[in-house]
């Protein structure tokens, strides 16, 4: 394989063919000189090198002896390098300098090159000037009126136009446009000033800037014929406003105003330009071209979809859009950008031309179900069309389906959280109501049939296009979201009973919570999208099922039944979801018990403790069962929850509150057994402390000293045994628990205790611990009677703080702080003395 040589019949800039002139027929340009023929030697030895490089790679393949060849040109700025005797690779690329001999560094790059320099100075010099201009005519304005203010604006324009030629003529080419774009500005500036001096005051102001605009683009034109790029621009630009302006004033969208535009704008942007502008300009003009179409689409559209009135007009502006559009595509057919946007964009006009009759005789809903209907059959419509013509459409038809969902939104969104605001009022549905009565309280839905139908359409339309596209990994998703949403609000749209429709959730939830594992042997992202979808509309219905008594006594025994056989089923595949399901359904049998023990009479808090008895007797048996898997862990955080919420429900009463205390407190040390649950024994030691202090507060005892020191030294005694037992014991382990049994309830007793006997024999208890915990080198007695001495003593001087000077206070600050800063070193090693000795401490 050669590369090609350069072809002399061909312009080396565009490609296309010279036609025997001095330049580029098509671009402009300039093919004679000696830059040309320094081009053209640049493009043969380009040639040249890359079939060089074809032939070295070649011979590497084949593994062909290199030929005797001349030493290798070494790099700017390196020495020569030449290729080693012996049979060692030569490496092409020279050799790494010697140790010490000092690297050659390129010089600092520029951050800027000199033309970008200019082209600031020049950006910043015309705005300067603009505003320059602006400020001036302002205060003329004040001395001259507006008439003086319009000569001067006109005289400035006219000096910026005169400069902008003699620049040019002096190939100062970046400067002649800097005042080429001055000019532009100020003629617009300078038709503003004349209409303020009077001209134009039999006219209407969109005339007057219709014939302005006109006017300035045409000058803007015939000085970019001389050569002046920011004319030509200029002129692209400004000669936008008089189309825009007939468009706007097009009330109805009328097919001649809107066709008038559209055909000019065409034009102007298809035609072969010429010249040495073209890169520029063509972009420019499509830029606009895309803006006042779109402006003239939203005109017709706001004609086609009208509140009242004869929507004909507007319906044929937008078929006659969608054809000039198929015109642009056909035109623009080798751009492919534009091809695809020019063609969306007709399929978009189709089918809101198609369902524009359809808004005045049907609902909002009913509307966006014919759009979706009109976005599905576009889609079938697309297997006939050519695969290279397809994205444009499908990406427009996409789009409408998703307008018609975003129609419908609310509907679903009131569908799929209105039954959680039963939470907050359980069992209160009328039982004569409907569903679409029941679906929240005090509310009816406010939906129709059709937004099923909207979902399903949607869903079918992107099952098309994942058909179309060959590729169904990214419709999955959605597809699977919106078919659960339809199966949703199908009892909604039908408006069935309330029976019926709980029976049909649930039916649809369990469905797709058992196909996810089967699905998930074919395709494992699809499995987790059902079984993910299908346990949320299963918490909806258990939401759901709550307005009705019957109806949640059994939807939570099913649904929690559900649920641990699918935790099951999962943890046999691969255990992602095992987890949250089985969380999810400890959460539901616990709610189950309570709804059953309500149902039976039973109050508030003989149902909460119901689900504390719940909650433990899950968590002993996961615990058991599933002690340290993913899913048995969750059961257990799951079931430790229940307990919570039945504290929450048993607070009204003080003695099913402690019962629930000890029970909890119970299984916490039961769980404690467990080697990997020990840390549980301290928060069941807690629970049951909590209990008995519930208890002996209802029986409004003020003493706790009889009913917890016993405790403390059965405690204190069990733990000396251990620690002689076992040396390796801390002494938290041992004596921590029962001293702070034996001393904090007589501590917080103290706090509200008026008298000094308690206070003081606790301090002496206290200061007893320390002093034991001290000689035996014990770190739990140390510290917990430490702790209980200074809070005791603080609680006591508490009094008579008030009575203490000010000026004794911050004599005291000032007298710490002097003496710490005086002997800081000392104190430091005295801090770490006692920090070594309290870590001997066990």
């Amino acid at each position: 394989m050669t590369s090609p040589q350069p072809d002399p019949t061909r312009c080396p800039a565009c490609e296309q063919a010279i036609g025997g002139g001095d330049s580029c027929a098509a671009c402009g340009l300039p093919l004679r000189g000696p830059l040309a023929a320094e081009l053209w030697d640049v493009d043969v030895r380009i040639a040249n090198l890359r079939q060089r490089r074809e032939l070295l790679i070649q011979r590497l393949r084949s593994g062909e002896a290199p030929p005797p060849t001349a030493p290798l040109s070494a790099q700017p700025g390196r020495p020569e390098t030449v290729a080693p005797r012996g049979d060692a690779m030569a490496s092409p690329y020279p050799p790494a300098p010697a140790a010490g001999t000092p690297m050659w560094t390129p010089p600092p790059r520029k951050e800027w090159t000199p033309q970008r320099v200019q082209n600031t100075l020049l950006s910043l010099g015309v705005l300067l000037l603009a505003v320059a201009a602006l400020v001036a005519t302002a205060v003329a304005y004040r001395n001259v009126g507006a008439s003086g203010r319009a000569a001067v604006l006109l005289l400035v324009t006219a000096l910026a136009v005169a400069a902008s030629e003699v620049t040019r003529r002096r190939s100062l080419t970046a400067s002649a446009e800097a005042t080429a774009a001055l000019s532009v500005v100020l003629a617009l500036v300078s038709a503003r000033a004349l209409r303020r001096a009077g001209l134009g005051d039999g006219v209407s102001s969109e005339s007057f800037w219709t014939a302005a605009t006109a006017l300035v683009a045409a000058a803007a034109a015939a000085m970019a014929s001389w050569g002046t790029l920011a004319c030509g621009v200029g002129a692209a630009l400004v000669g936008q406003v008089p189309l825009i302006i007939t468009a706007t004033r097009q009330e109805d969208a009328g097919v001649s105003g809107v066709l008038t535009v559209q055909v000019l704008l065409l034009v102007a942007a298809t035609l072969p330009l010429r010249g040495r502008h073209r890169v520029l300009l063509e972009p420019l003009l499509l830029a606009s071209a895309a803006l006042t179409t779109l402006a003239s689409v939203a005109f017709a559209v706001h004609a086609a979809y009208p509140d009242h009135g004869n929507v004909r007009g507007g319906v044929a502006a937008l078929c006659a859009l969608a054809a000039v559009m198929v015109t642009a595509a056909i035109l623009l057919r080798e751009q492919v950008p534009l091809r695809h946007a020019a063609s969306g964009l007709a399929t978009g006009l189709g089918v809101l031309a198609l369902a524009a009759p359809a808004r005045l005789a049907f609902t909002d809903v009913e509307l966006a179900s014919v759009i979706a209907v009109s976005a599905l059959i576009v889609a079938v419509a697309l297997w006939v069309v050519p695969e290279s013509w397809r994205l444009g459409p499908a990406i427009a038809s996409g789009a409408t389906a998703a307008v018609a969902l975003l129609a419908v939104l609310p509907e679903v969104v009131q569908a799929a959280a209105g039954p959680f605001t039963w939470l907050a009022d359980p069992w209160s549905r009328d039982p004569g109501a409907s569903a679409r009565a029941s679906v929240m309280v005090d509310e009816r839905w406010t939906g129709q049939a059709g937004v099923a139908v909207v979902m399903v359409l949607t869903a079918a339309t992107a099952v098309v296009y994942a058909a179309l596209a060959r590729r169904f990994s990214w419709a999955r998703y959605p597809v699977a979201a919106l078919a659960v949403l339809a199966a949703l609000v199908t009892p909604l749209a039908v408006d069935t009973t309330y029976p019926v429709a709980i029976a049909w959730d649930l039916a649809v939830s369990l469905a797709a919570m058992f196909v996810g594992p089967a699905v998930r042997r074919r395709s494992r992202a699809s499995g987790y999208a059902c079984s993910s979808l299908g346990a949320a509309m299963l918490a909806l219905t258990c939401a759901w099922s709550v307005a009705d008594e019957r109806a949640s006594t059994l939807v939570l025994g099913v649904a929690a039944v559900a649920c641990a056989v699918a935790a099951w089923l999962d943890g046999l595949l691969d255990a992602v979801l095992a987890a949250p399901l089985a969380a999810m359904g400890t959460a539901l049998l616990g709610a189950e018990t309570f709804a059953v023990a309500r149902s039976a009479g039973a109050p508030v808090d003989r149902s909460g403790f119901c689900l504390a008895v719940a909650g433990c007797a899950l968590a002993t048996v996961v615990g058991r069962w599933r002690p340290r898997t993913a899913d048995g862990i969750a059961a257990e955080l799951a079931a430790g929850s229940l307990v919570v919420i039945s504290l929450a429900a048993t607070a009204s009463d003080a003695g099913w509150t402690s019962w629930t205390l000890a029970l909890a407190g119970l299984t916490a040390l039961a769980t404690a057994l467990r080697p990997e649950r020990r840390p549980l024994s301290y928060i069941g030691a807690l629970l049951l402390s909590a209990s008995s202090w519930v208890r002996l507060a209802d029986a409004h005892v003020h003493a706790p000293e009889p009913y917890v020191l016993p405790l403390a030294a059965i405690a204190l005694g069990l733990g000396m045994l251990r620690r002689r037992a076992d040396r390796g014991v801390s002494s938290w382990t041992a004596y921590g628990p029962p001293l702070t049994l034996a001393l904090v309830p007589s501590l917080v007793a103290s706090l509200d205790d008026s008298s000094a006997r308690r206070p003081l024999l606790l301090a002496i208890a206290a200061t007893a611990v320390v002093i034991v915990g001290a000689v035996r080198r014990l770190q739990a007695p140390l510290i917990v009677g430490s702790v209980v001495l200074v809070v005791d003593a603080v609680r006591q001087l508490g009094a008579y703080i008030a009575l203490v000077p000010r000026w004794l206070v911050i004599a005291a600050l000032g007298l710490l702080l002097l003496v710490l800063g005086t002997t800081f070193e000392k104190r430091r090693r005295d801090v770490q003395r006692i920090q070594e000795s309290f870590n001997r401490m066990s």
